[in-house]
């Protein structure tokens, strides 16, 4: 994943935004001046709108039968050389190396 620059910057005047409205609400209700009901829908529009996109693209995914499971496995069969290198490096080191030790 890249780094986008007007995406970052985006979400940073969406947080100073989010920020803002939180402080009002929270002098709102202390004053009594709005309802917890009032605060408790607004919470669930908010997280409702940042699951939206995270549920879309779970929909998307969903769709694709397998799609998981081959990525797993390409992962996996990239993960696997790198795991036995390092397992292999860490018994050395620790002087762990059973198989070293069968031809003394």
């Amino acid at each position: 994943m890249r780094f986008d620059s007007r995406r970052a910057r985006d979400a940073t005047a969406y947080r100073v935004t989010q920020r803002n409205e939180l402080e009002q609400l929270k002098r709102d209700y202390r004053t009594g001046g709005i309802a917890d009901v009032t605060v408790k829908r607004r919470l669930v529009g908010v997280l409702n709108e940042l699951l939206s996109p995270i549920r879309a693209r779970r929909r998307i995914l969903a769709a694709k039968q397998g799609l998981v499971e081959d990525l797993i496995a390409r992962g996996e069969k990239k993960a696997r050389p790198l795991a036995a290198a390092t397992l292999a490096a860490v018994r050395d080191a620790m002087g762990l190396n059973f198989r070293a030790l069968k031809g003394v």
